[in-house]
């Protein structure tokens, strides 16, 4: 029996759904255990976190991070989890719809 386990994709499905996606994410883990997003990437868009408005614990399951992030000179809010035991961050598909998001949609 092996100590390595492969990964369960199943995991990433649950968490793939109508009201969250799961994104890819840099993050900054403070020796006390705080964990704060610094980018997150959306299709091609690479998105800098400027500031996190507020975080909540979610229970045992993680962190939800309120924040404003920045692309191409464009801010918006997104609300982003940290799932602690799948180690993955998802963003929330209710408060921006990520799958329609195109840059345009913000131009002049």
């Amino acid at each position: 029996m092996s100590f390595f386990e492969p990964e369960k994709e199943w995991e990433n499905e649950e968490l793939n759904n109508e009201k969250q996606t799961v994104i890819p994410a840099i993050a900054s883990f403070s020796t006390s255990g705080t964990v704060m997003p610094i980018y997150v990437r959306l299709g091609d868009m690479k998105l800098k976190i400027e500031k996190v408005n507020w975080h909540k614990p979610l229970s045992v399951f993680g962190e939800r991070y309120y924040c404003l992030v920045s692309s191409c000179g464009v801010e918006f809010e997104v609300v982003l989890t940290y799932h602690t035991k799948e180690q993955l961050w998802t963003i929330d598909n209710q408060a921006i719809d990520i799958r329609k998001l195109t840059l345009e949609d913000y131009a002049d």
